[in-house]
């Protein structure tokens, strides 16, 4: 099964995309570190306390795009959707 790092960095050139733990005990340099290991594209970052559940994720590997005004335009979780998919959703996100 393939999964997001077969994207590669070009599909996420042209939008913000960041990995962000669900976990607090993770650090930056954990996510980091795991993120060069696996070889996913984008950046990690930290989101506020409340951030996981404002955005309803409640389980690992949920995937979400915000449009520029913040709107969730696409949303799946673990194991759902495909590589097809996602580098779609990034073209759309990427054409605004």
């Amino acid at each position: 099964m393939r999964s997001i790092r077969d994207l590669g960095s070009g599909a996420v050139e042209n939008v913000n995309f960041y990995i962000v733990g669900s976990d607090p005990s993770q650090t930056l340099d954990k996510l980091e570190a795991n993120r060069q290991d696996e070889g996913y594209p984008g950046a990690v970052a930290e989101i506020a306390d409340t951030g996981l559940r404002d955005l309803k994720i409640i389980k690992q590997s949920t995937k979400i795009a915000l449009d520029g005004n913040g709107v969730i335009t696409y949303r799946d979780s673990f194991g759902q959707g495909n590589i097809d998919v996602w580098g779609q959703v990034l073209t759309d996100l990427a054409s605004g």
